[in-house]
């Protein structure tokens, strides 16, 4: 009778999830229409072909599907399959119906992996936080990090940002068994210094810029100060309003990211092994 419950409830939660996708879709598909979705719109919205979209409207579609069924952003960033559908040579074919499969499993996978991890003894989950949480203290004056957990990590609190907070993301990282690159996931919570590799272009533009006023036309100069100003801000853009994280949400987005790394790798070693 349990089972049959669970069952129950699994489907009745997947078709919950399944019309707050479609909604997401149908929003996004028909941005000036003022109707609601409606059970008789479904079956074409289903086969609506999502292939489409470029390599910036895909990016935005999928994170607002994911927001919506709230799934963390870095979650969404690192195990949609995105490169299965877009970008790539040979991409599979995707419609709202596939859309919504994809998320949902997602979803199912990523709640299943903090359900067996919450099931651990706490000791064992204790030791996994406490590794994060060393090298937090190693980037701040506090050192018992886990007695400061509701502190927040980039505001008044600690406050690490920037450079240091990079630096700390990478380390976690790293002693997690994951991607260093992973790190700009956290880019909504933390302003990062801006990426060497991007400094030659903006200096190109502002170089540009003094050709143009060098040529001393009217064309020329009006071109000149957009490149100069192109440049310019971009180079000394100003600091973005970070999201508010607490160490602790911080500690958890690394466990998140760890608990669906382990569950990939394990998928992947199946794979192999089956072949």
């Amino acid at each position: 009778m349990d089972k049959l419950k669970n069952l129950a409830a699994k489907m009745e939660q997947r078709e919950i999830l399944r019309h707050k996708i479609y909604k997401v879709c149908y929003q996004y598909l028909n941005p000036k229409s003022d109707k609601e979705l409606t059970s008789d719109m479904i079956s074409d919205l289903e086969e609506y072909d999502l292939s489409y979209l470029n390599d910036l409207s895909a990016p935005c579609l999928i994170c607002e599907a994911g927001y919506e069924i709230n799934l963390p952003s870095e979650i969404i960033c690192w195990y949609f399959p995105y490169l299965e559908y877009y970008e790539c040579s040979d991409p599979k074919p995707i419609n709202v119906k596939i859309f919504a499969d994809v998320f949902i499993e997602l979803f199912e996978v990523y709640h299943a992996q903090w359900q067996r991890f919450k099931e651990l003894p706490q000791q064992k989950q204790d030791a996994y936080y406490n590794k994060i949480y060393n090298v937090i203290g190693n980037f701040t004056a506090i050192k018992n990090i886990a007695a400061s957990s509701h502190l927040l990590i980039n505001r008044n609190g600690l406050g690490i940002d920037g450079y240091k907070a990079k630096r700390m993301i990478k380390t976690v990282l790293w002693v997690t068994g994951l991607e260093k690159k992973m790190y700009d996931a956290f880019d909504p919570y933390f302003n990062f210094p801006i990426e060497w590799n991007s400094i030659p272009l903006d200096m190109f533009f502002i170089g540009l810029s003094s050709l143009c006023f060098y040529a001393g036309t009217i064309l020329s100069v009006i071109f000149g100060v957009l490149f100069l100003l192109f440049g310019l801000m971009h180079l000394f853009r100003p600091s973005k309003v970070s999201e508010p994280l607490t160490v602790k949400e911080f500690a958890d987005k690394i466990v998140g990211l760890r608990l669906m790394q382990s569950y990939q790798d394990t998928q992947q070693s199946k794979g192999q092994y089956n072949d």
